[in-house]
């Protein structure tokens, strides 16, 4: 059905059907409706952790972050923590970040390399496959069972395009296919190729479900962003919406394009910005504002072919454009052939109108052609000549904003809705066809929260 909720551009018409960048079918999700109290309400905050989030995969972290077997890194995630670790066979197991003794936190470092644990209570030791190797004054236990205790608790763990993935659920699919997204999308970018050049944790005030929605959307482009001058570079109206399976949804947003609204000939800017990035000086460049996208497009793909990347299964379009990519419930990535910004909106433990914002930078490195990478990507203090994993920067509500100006917009207007969704006045959202992943998103939502998954 061509519903008009669903009608939505085209942006590589030239692709063949079978691409990854071809349109794909509509789907009807019409029925959907939905009230504000989902987003403040305490009771519906809890049962999304029962109903949801022990149920459905997470993003734990990069794979490239685990380089040699011993390397492990830590994810917490609401009350919760886990420890995700490499193995003498390459391979990535994860456990319950907990000592199965009297339930201390087995490790408090984000990552780094051991081949065993130790816990700072009382220094029970475990390997880092999960087996208990030593008990401190083991003779005090002579008449005591500790065979559940023999090991940590270990819980479901894949890896999947460069990612590696938990979930608490032992009966859960396996990650590929739960997460709905077509085959390549994620592992034509070779993540694990990538490293990581920034890790930030900023909590903020709102809902999660509020913040993501805010991300898997560009219809507030041209008003929430009109300060950051993002209509001078991209057009909303040409960005193409894709739905898939089990809530997953992704958009392609032409970056390097002015909005239809504005001037088509003379370069602004930001349109000035964009070929200075790309390493092109804009006093010089003798095209129209419709010739930046293709010639930064040229110089990406020449420079990377230079370099000796594989850019044989990439379009043109890929060295400028934005791929947004969001499997649920609250995973997100931004994608470029240069750089990967990973997102998880993740809820506070306690509270339904605070979240965090976790984003992590991957950055290929070689693959930059001009002075940087591409600013719609990135946040600041990023380190594209990493040693080392870097520490992540985290930052309080009380702290102030960190995350730099774009997102920062973005904060600002979640926090403004946020009072206005408590309102009596508010029956529930409306959302046009540049809102379809939205529907999208709260019809798998629903199917959670009422059983039917």
């Amino acid at each position: 059905m061509n519903h008009p909720i669903n009608r939505q551009t085209t942006l590589y018409p030239h692709v063949p059907a079978d691409s990854l960048a071809a349109k794909r079918p509509d789907v009807d999700n019409s029925g959907v409706a939905i009230t504000g109290k989902r987003y403040y309400r305490k009771d519906i905050f809890e049962q999304e952790w029962d109903r949801i989030w022990t149920r459905t995969w997470h993003l734990a972290g990069p794979l490239c972050d685990l380089k040699q077997p011993g390397d492990f890194f830590t994810y917490d995630f609401m009350h919760e923590s886990f420890l995700i670790t490499m193995q003498a066979d390459r391979s990535v197991k994860a456990f319950y970040n907990v000592c199965p003794h009297r339930g201390n936190r087995l490790v408090y470092t984000e990552h780094g390399s051991m081949e065993a644990f130790t816990c700072l209570y009382h220094a029970w030791v475990f390997a880092n496959d999960g087996r208990r190797l030593a008990i401190k004054d083991p003779e005090s236990f002579e008449s005591v069972d500790t065979s559940h205790a023999a090991c940590l608790s270990a819980l479901r763990c894949e890896v999947h395009a460069g990612l590696v993935w938990i979930n608490m659920d032992d009966r859960a699919p396996p990650v590929k296919e739960a997460l709905g997204l077509p085959e390549g999308l994620l592992e034509m970018y070779r993540l694990d190729e990538m490293v990581t050049v920034s890790r930030q944790v900023q909590e903020v005030t709102g809902n999660w479900k509020l913040a993501l929605e805010n991300v898997i959307e560009g219809y507030h482009f041209d008003v929430v962003h009109e300060p950051f001058r993002m209509p001078e570079f991209v057009n909303p109206l040409a960005i193409q919406y894709d739905l898939h399976r089990n809530g997953a949804s992704s958009w392609f947003a032409p970056f390097g394009q002015p909005t239809f609204k504005g001037e088509q000939t003379a370069l602004n800017e930001s349109l000035k910005g964009f070929l200075r990035n790309a390493g092109v000086d804009p006093e010089t460049f003798k095209g129209t504002a419709q010739d930046v996208r293709p010639t930064v497009q040229k110089l990406k793909r020449d420079h990377a072919v230079r370099a000796g990347f594989d850019v044989s299964g990439f379009i043109d379009e890929q060295f400028t454009d934005a791929w947004g990519v969001s499997a649920f419930p609250n995973t997100l990535l931004a994608m470029n052939f240069e750089v990967v910004l990973l997102q998880r909106l993740q809820p506070h433990p306690k509270d339904p109108e605070r979240y965090f914002m976790t984003p992590i930078v991957l950055y290929r490195p070689g693959s930059v052609s001009g002075t940087g990478l591409p600013p719609y990507l990135s946040v600041p203090g990023m380190d594209l000549d990493p040693k080392s994993i870097p520490a992540t920067r985290r930052y309080r509500i009380e702290d102030g904003f960190k995350l730099g100006p774009l997102i920062e917009q973005d904060v600002d207007i979640i926090e403004k809705t946020m009072l206005g969704v408590k309102s009596r006045g508010f029956k529930g959202p409306i959302w046009g066809e540049q809102e379809q992943r939205l529907r999208h998103f709260h019809a798998e939502y629903d199917r959670y929260m009422n059983g039917d998954k």
